[in-house]
Order: structure tokens, then sequence, then C-alpha cells
């Protein structure tokens, strides 16, 4: 298990570099599940951890009818790219476990689809709505360098309140 680094740590925004095709990093994400795990997070970045690499895993718990279900939907992406995204923006609140016990009201697609490799360097694509599609964004803004200090200042110069005060579910 790797430590988690928390803001204002420079590896928070620092832009990730591409993995080289082929490259093994089944340690590295495995070290990331169990990093992501210890404070039960449902998202996580190579970055969060001081890995100069564009990987992603998330880990968010099953719904069917909006209610949770045992299982959950757990993905690894290598060099993950957005190609689409739907909707109109959704403004809800997000943890992270680089800004522990923070909640920051942050936009994003409702939906999305993601293209990527998985661990054996299969080029994979996924779809994502809801709460899936929140994390995808919210990890792949990690590697950009962006953070949930960005959207507080964005908030902030557009004279809204960005801080969520008084949440009580976990949401990343």
């Amino acid at each position: 298990m790797a430590r988690v680094r928390i803001w204002p740590d420079k590896w928070l925004t620092k832009i990730a570099t591409p993995v080289p095709f082929g490259e093994k990093c089944r340690a590295l994400i495995e070290a990331m599940y169990a990093s992501m795990d210890y404070p039960d997070g449902i998202g996580l970045s190579a970055t969060q951890i001081g890995e100069d690499k564009r990987i992603i895993v998330i880990q968010v718990p099953a719904v069917k009818n909006g209610r949770n279900v045992s299982g959950c939907t757990k993905v690894t992406i290598i060099n993950p790219e957005i190609f689409w995204g739907r909707g109109s923006m959704v403004i809800r609140p997000e943890g992270c476990l680089s800004f522990p016990g923070a909640q920051v009201m942050v936009p994003r697609w409702p939906r999305i689809k993601v293209r990527g490799f998985d661990v054996r360097w299969n080029p994979i694509t996924i779809g994502g709505k809801g709460l899936v599609a929140r994390v995808l964004q919210h990890e792949i803004d990690h590697l950009n360098g962006i953070t949930l200090d960005h959207y507080v200042r964005l908030a902030l110069e557009r004279g809204f309140n960005p801080i969520k005060e008084n949440v009580n579910e976990h949401s990343q």
C-alpha cells in the first residue's frame, strides 16, 4: 500500500505522463487498489500516490433501481481518455482521498465514455453514468493536474460557495 498524497502536495497538480505501451503495471495497480481501499475510497489516480503514470482505478458500489446491491463496478484504465460526454452538467458534492473531510460542489457530465487499456494492454471502452461517470471524470482530472481546489477557485471567481457542509454520504 502506498501513501495517498494530501493537498497541497505538488504531485497533485502534476500532469501525468502516458504509460508506454506494454509496460508492466500490475504491481502498481495492486498498490493503488490497496491504497484506495484503506480509507474507503472509490477511485484513485497514480499521481495521488506519487507515480507519474496515466493510470486510474475505480471501485464503485453496484446500484440497481436506485439501491445498493452486493458487488461493485471495479475498473482499471491505463492511459484513459474521455472521448464522449452527454447531458446537462450535474453539480454534486465530491470528496477526495487527497482532501480528507472536504466536500466540494463540482459540475460533471452525467454520462461519459472513456477509452484506454486494461492491465493486459487490451484496448477498452468504458461507458459510465451517474456515480461511475463522476468518479471516472474525477480521476482523469487528477491525471491532468486538476484537483478539487481548481473547482473551489472557479466557483469563488463566479461568486458561488462551492463548499458542501454536513454531507454524511461518501461521494467522490
